[in-house]
């Protein structure tokens, strides 16, 4: 009895900090890489180095972790669930250190270091390559299968399903936004451009006053700007949106950013969802009962819009979410600085630039 006392008292007094548990996107660490069923279990395939994973979960089996994953198969063809032993897997702690910044859609994810070099999560396409040589990046967004950085001397660089794009714009930009297959950019000159190919097509002229805007999606429109008052307006609206919407949207004041999205429930898209930051920290959101869920938010600094759940950053760093499961898989998160999200995954990176996740994600939506 005297032993396990004194047993107990050294644990007390040189207990091990816990380990925090690996989740979200990373790659595989090497070739040949066995998949299996589970821990330790059979195997049902092979991945190679840089192959891109999402880690659901982890266990603890016979001396080794395992991963619990998301992934293609072998032949790329098919999503998967499967167990990787951890040693084998670059996890995102290390995949992703000192960030600035962060931007994610559907099942991809992207990151800014203080290097201005980003580092990629998910997978662009089956015929593209994520763009590993960028450099001199100051702000990134992601759209359908596409990867968008702004570098510091204004160019813009694209790669995606619609190919590169290393300035074709022949413009030099201060900000842009990118959501499914459109992208806009606001140039030095105060103009807003939709982007399109090698191509630009005018929306703002120069010298618009500006306060933020945010592309749609080609079933609603090109998107929605913020002016110099605080006002919203649409851009090129389709009919899709609704006279409801639109009218909601246009009684807006006081905005500070907007961001524009669509829900999606049981794999359906079902409606299109707007969604605005005031002055005072409040936050607006197109549909009555979307409305209803964010009522009561204060001292909102940041927000982004999921598949069908809505994030908000408060000053203090902490995470609101709209979705029940999501907002308890993140309560314990302090000290954000940014936060970013795809169809159903969210991501933020605290004050020391790590970056955490939660949800999953899923590839081979294309």
């Amino acid at each position: 009895m005297k032993k396990v006392i004194i047993w107990l008292i050294l644990l007390c007094c040189f207990a091990l900090p816990a380990v925090a548990l690996e989740k979200g996107f990373g790659q595989i660490a090497m070739d040949q890489v066995n998949l299996r069923k589970g821990p330790a279990g059979d195997t049902i395939g092979k991945k190679q180095k840089g192959d891109p994973l999402f880690i659901l979960g982890e266990e603890t089996r016979r001396g080794h972790t395992w991963y619990r994953v998301s992934t293609m198969n072998e032949t790329g063809k098919k999503q998967i669930e499967a167990w990787v032993r951890a040693d084998m897997v670059i996890p995102p702690s290390q995949l992703f250190q000192n960030i600035t910044a962060i931007s994610g859609e559907t099942s991809l994810f992207m990151a800014l270091d203080r290097n201005g070099i980003p580092h990629f999560g998910g997978l662009l396409h089956i015929a593209h390559e994520n763009p590993t040589h960028w450099r001199d990046v100051k702000a990134i967004d992601i759209g359908f299968h596409t990867f968008y950085a702004l570098q510091t001397d204004g160019t813009v660089l694209r790669e995606g399903i619609r190919g590169p794009a290393p300035n074709h714009f022949h413009q030099r930009f201060v900000a842009m936004s990118g959501y499914d297959d459109l992208f806009l950019g606001q140039t030095t000159e105060g103009a807003l451009l939709k982007l399109n190919g090698y191509s630009a097509h005018q929306l703002l002229p120069e010298g618009s006053e500006i306060r933020d805007f945010a592309a749609w999606s080609a079933i609603y429109g090109l998107g929605a700007y913020v002016d110099g008052q605080g006002k919203v307006h649409l851009l090129e609206m389709a009919d899709l949106v609704g006279a409801d919407v639109a009218q909601e949207m246009s009684s807006w004041s006081d905005v500070l950013r907007i961001k524009l999205g669509r829900e999606v429930v049981g794999g359906k898209i079902t409606r299109p969802v707007a969604a605005a930051l005031k002055a005072d920290g409040s936050v607006l959101m197109s549909h009555k009962d979307l409305q209803a869920q964010v009522s009561g938010w204060q001292n909102i600094t940041q927000i982004v819009l999921g598949n069908d759940f809505l994030v908000g950053l408060t000053g203090e760093g902490k995470l609101l979410c709209t979705k029940p499961s999501l907002a308890a898989e993140t309560a314990g998160w302090t000290d954000l600085i940014d936060i970013a999200c795809g169809d159903e995954f969210i991501a933020g990176f605290t004050k020391d630039g790590k970056v955490l996740f939660a949800g999953e994600a899923w590839f081979g939506l294309w």
